[in-house]
């Protein structure tokens, strides 16, 4: 059952640990974003935004994977310990688009840096008249269709005892529920190990 001033936000188990709790998932927040904040800077440091435009790709990419994992620990630390995702169904929703929006751009980030590395390993003029990297890209391309299969297969109720007929939880302590369905969950470990393997073959 919730407990504290904000009804909403996390579900902890009644006891004296529970300010312990509390305390470690609001830190976890706090000391992600400044640690992503730190990195953020040492990578732009003495940078004016004309050197920006003319950061080489691969530099650029990593740039852009450590904004996008802030974000995804910013805006979780607002949709968790301020609004709370037990709020109403619309927020509940929003964490788990939070969660596939944010996680799939991290990884599609992370795939087309290595998809650099592999341009670095066999050079051509362009890009796109290398071979290993436009079979890399395709790989990549493919992962579109992950996204939808997560989107599709995404789930996110309130355990309130109106609890969709497909999901066998009869609790009723107003928690919200998230995740992947089994097949988009299995779908996306699936690929990942793929484009894992062939990046780093």
């Amino acid at each position: 059952m919730a407990t504290g001033a904000n009804p909403h936000s996390i579900l902890f188990t009644n006891g004296q640990y529970e300010p312990l709790w509390r305390t470690l998932s609001s830190s976890v927040h706090l000391i992600g974003v400044s640690v992503l904040s730190y990195c953020i800077a040492c990578r732009t440091n003495r940078l004016s935004c004309r050197d920006l435009r003319s950061l080489p790709l691969n530099r650029c990419l990593v740039l852009l994977i450590f904004i996008d994992s802030w974000l995804f620990i910013f805006s979780a630390g607002l949709l968790i310990s301020g609004v709370g995702l037990a709020f109403n169904s619309h927020s509940c929703s929003a964490g788990i688009f939070l969660c596939i929006v944010l996680y799939v751009t991290t990884k599609l980030l992370i795939y087309w840096f290595l998809v650099e590395k592999v341009h670095i390993v066999h050079p051509a003029y362009s890009r796109w008249k290398s071979r290993p990297y436009r079979i890399c890209m395709l790989f990549i391309g493919g992962y579109f269709g992950v996204i939808i299969v997560m989107i599709l297969g995404r789930i996110a109720f309130l355990r309130n005892g109106h609890q969709p007929a497909s999901v066998n939880d009869s609790a009723t302590d107003g928690a919200c529920v998230i995740g992947l369905r089994p097949a988009a969950s299995l779908s996306l470990l699936i690929y990942d190990l793929i484009l894992n393997v062939l990046f780093t073959w």
